[in-house]
């Protein structure tokens, strides 16, 4: 159900949307608006659900962690919400946080019977501090676009 929350939202503008799920618990899907397909310039929407019991979740642009554009999605403290951390990859060290990035938390975020969701809207993920992606070609993410995506089990965070 969580998962149509970002399609149903977007359904009459959706050039293009899919769906990766590394695990039958841990789903990433993206989804770009057909003015930002057309144009290149525009927000793109994603949805990033796994497990609350998962210290993070993240999904990021690009193809290595080196000049990564990464979202980092955690529960909050009060265990209900969740915590979206947009973030620059540098290479194989925790990445720094991107003050840069202009993402915003949609409804339908949060935790609900176990499971942690953060339905995103991104307005600059064309560009970012190491990178740029091109959303006019096929597939909504330009040729041979990488997308990258990693989780950690274990005990939560606990930062807000």
């Amino acid at each position: 159900m969580k998962a149509l929350s970002v399609a149903a939202l977007l359904a009459p503008a959706v050039s293009a949307l899919s769906q990766y799920c590394p695990s039958s618990s841990n789903c990433y899907t993206l989804s770009i608006p057909s003015t930002t397909a057309s144009t290149g310039t525009g927000p793109i929407f994603f949805q990033l659900s796994a497990p609350a019991t998962n210290s993070w979740v993240a999904l990021g642009q690009g193809s290595q962690m080196a000049g990564a554009n990464i979202f980092v999605v955690y529960v909050s403290v009060d265990r209900t919400n969740v915590t979206l951390s947009p973030r620059l990859g540098t290479g194989h060290v925790t990445p720094k946080h991107d003050g840069a990035a202009q993402v915003t938390l949609l409804e339908g975020s949060g935790v609900e019977d176990g499971v942690m969701v953060a339905n995103v809207r991104c307005a600059n993920c064309g560009s970012w501090a190491g990178g740029r992606m091109d959303f006019t070609a096929a597939g909504g993410g330009g040729d041979g676009a990488s997308w990258i995506w990693a989780v950690k089990s274990g005990d939560p965070l606990d930062s807000s």
